[in-house]
């Protein structure tokens, strides 16, 4: 675990239903962990409206149940973590756990593959989830819920607003601001001193020279505003 890597609890409670990302969270536990675990997924839809629900996403040699929210009742000393990696789909799941239970941020733990690398003086927030190959430079800050997903780099003091995600094999260099809710693409660049706009979408592959306005996508090399969101 991230921020709580000391914990001892034997059971994790992903909230959020069953998804593509419960895989990569669940990979991640298993690799820090080992198999001294269970896993308890709380789910915040139905089950027929889980387009995801016969996706493989667990593990054979761990245990894992799932229940709907409606008939769950939480831990208060448990620490949960969020199981999703889109902006908009971390978001609505946090909001419907603050509105029904009062699951704060306090409440959720970070989950960090092993294979990580962080430089000193760097700041996390609660519930974020850093996959295997990550790289983070001295003097970063991240938010609350943000997710970097495997082999992305992050340059020195930059800045990661909450609920970003930053996808598989992206560069972002030193200096650079995300705002809230942002999302980067597979193998997008970014270089120096660059804002992103909060809620703005950076395409897959982009090369980013230019500030990124808020609710917009851009693409190509170099990336260019393609519409507003």
């Amino acid at each position: 675990m991230g921020n709580t890597g000391s914990c001892t609890m034997e059971t994790y409670r992903i909230l959020g239903h069953a998804n593509a990302a419960l895989s990569i969270i669940i990979d991640s536990l298993h690799s820090r962990l080992g198999e001294g675990f269970s896993v308890e997924i709380i789910s915040n839809i139905d089950a027929e409206s889980n387009e995801y629900a016969d996706l493989a996403y667990s593990l054979d040699t761990i245990r894992i149940e799932e229940f709907h929210y409606r008939s769950w009742t939480p831990s208060l000393m448990s620490h949960f973590i969020l199981g999703a990696m889109s902006p908009r789909t971390k978001r609505t799941i946090y909001e419907t756990f603050l509105r029904e239970f009062r699951i704060e941020k306090a409440m959720y733990a970070s989950v960090r593959h092993p294979h990580v690398t962080l430089a000193n003086c760097v700041e996390s927030g609660r519930g974020c989830n850093f996959g295997p190959g990550v790289t983070v430079a001295p003097y970063t800050r991240t938010g609350d819920f943000v997710t970097l997903n495997r082999n992305v780099s992050i340059g020195h003091h930059t800045r990661r607003g909450d609920f970003c995600t930053i996808n598989p094999g992206a560069n972002i260099a030193g200096l650079c601001t995300i705002g809230e809710g942002a999302q980067i693409g597979m193998g997008a660049n970014v270089i120096d001193r660059i804002v992103i706009g909060a809620n703005a979408v950076v395409g897959a592959g982009s090369l980013v020279t230019k500030n990124v306005p808020p609710n917009t996508l851009v693409y190509g090399v170099p990336a260019r505003v393609v519409k507003e969101r």
